[in-house]
């Protein structure tokens, strides 16, 4: 992308093997263009809002006015940004503040993995439908030391049978339940 020389922007970096770009039309086929060249796969996603990036900001800003109303406060779990890669603090207007920039600022999906995984953290399971995300810290982390990854719901199986196949991973892992 730096040597494209297009206004094309990473919203998403999702992991090694998926990225989702945003730009104008002409300059999106161009670089798809390119990609495909070297050997990258793209696709259309069905929607042209520039989630993710800093043209989304007034967007994001009536967001922020929502925001106000909620009540923010200190968690009982850690929970990671994506925009910074790092830990949500305790403070409710810096926790609103972040909340609110993350709609403009790039998905660090991939980083976010990799910062947790070499702060300790080896077991994943992803707690959403269909099990995107669990590919995705799969293909983050291919190639580290054994982590266990599992999503709670897939396409495969219906939900109880896959509740079962996630807690039957979980407690041959040795996972503490």
């Amino acid at each position: 992308l730096d040597d494209c020389d297009m206004d094309i922007m990473l919203a998403i970096d999702n992991c090694p093997n998926q990225i989702v770009l945003f730009g104008q039309n002409v300059e999106i086929e161009k670089v798809s263009v390119e990609l495909g060249k070297l050997g990258g796969l793209c696709a259309r996603l069905p929607f042209g809002r520039a989630y993710h990036t800093p043209l989304f900001e007034g967007v994001s800003s009536a967001f922020g006015k929502f925001y106000q109303t909620a009540d923010f406060g200190p968690g009982h779990t850690q929970l990671y940004s994506c925009a910074t890669t790092e830990l949500f603090n305790d403070d409710s207007d810096d926790i609103r503040a972040l909340a609110n920039s993350q709609w403009s600022s790039c998905v660090r999906f991939r980083e976010t993995i990799e910062r947790m995984h070499s702060e300790g953290f080896r077991v994943f399971i992803e707690a959403g439908p269909a099990g995107n995300l669990t590919s995705f810290v799969q293909d983050t982390l291919r190639d580290s030391d054994s982590s266990l990854v599992v999503a709670s719901n897939s396409r495969r199986r219906a939900g109880l049978e896959q509740l079962q196949h996630t807690l039957g991973r979980l407690f041959a892992a040795g996972v503490e339940m």
